[in-house]
């Protein structure tokens, strides 16, 4: 079995879950995915260590679809938020890696030239956004970037404030 490459491996929070499983068992299965060279941990990898720390030679696992990187790192991030017990630096930097997954998503769906429009309500114009030419008066208007639709959505799926989620990204 392999893990996720490059990802950051807390020995705290394996010591932690192997005394866990030591005292109570395992209480959530692993994901895998089925590839050529073998399977691949998508989450669990620090339940997955917790275990052969121990010596258990099998941990419960659910083998699913594989996926598009992507859509795998947006999960990978999500959930990290979710269940990881974080430093701040640490969660400022996987809300900003979120914001930054987002934003190529949105600029993945958009149209050629649907950056310039109306924006989706009036005065939804984000500070800092750079003013197109002639100005931008009412004629004139237009959506928020990518990023900053991105960071608008991370905001308010994981209920923080938006200049919480801005500081992380800048």
């Amino acid at each position: 079995m392999k893990a996720p490459p490059g990802r950051p491996v807390d020995e705290k929070r394996v010591g932690e879950l192997a005394e866990s499983f030591a005292r109570v068992g395992q209480l959530q299965p692993i994901d895998v995915v089925k590839t050529p060279k073998g399977l691949f941990i998508r989450y669990g990898l620090h339940r997955w260590l917790a275990a052969r720390k121990i010596g258990w030679s099998e941990i419960e696992g659910v083998i699913g679809k594989p996926e598009r990187h992507e859509i795998n790192e947006e999960k990978i991030v999500s959930e990290n938020l979710i269940r990881r017990h974080m430093t701040a630096v640490e969660r400022s930097d996987e809300i900003a890696r979120l914001v930054k997954i987002r934003a190529v998503k949105i600029r993945e769906n958009e149209a050629p030239g649907a950056g310039v429009g109306v924006p989706e309500k009036p005065n939804e114009i984000p500070r800092g956004t750079p003013v197109p030419p002639g100005g931008a008066g009412p004629g004139n208007r237009f959506k928020p970037t990518p990023e900053s639709r991105a960071i608008r959505d991370v905001a308010a799926e994981k209920n923080l404030p938006e200049a919480t989620v801005k500081k992380a990204v800048h």
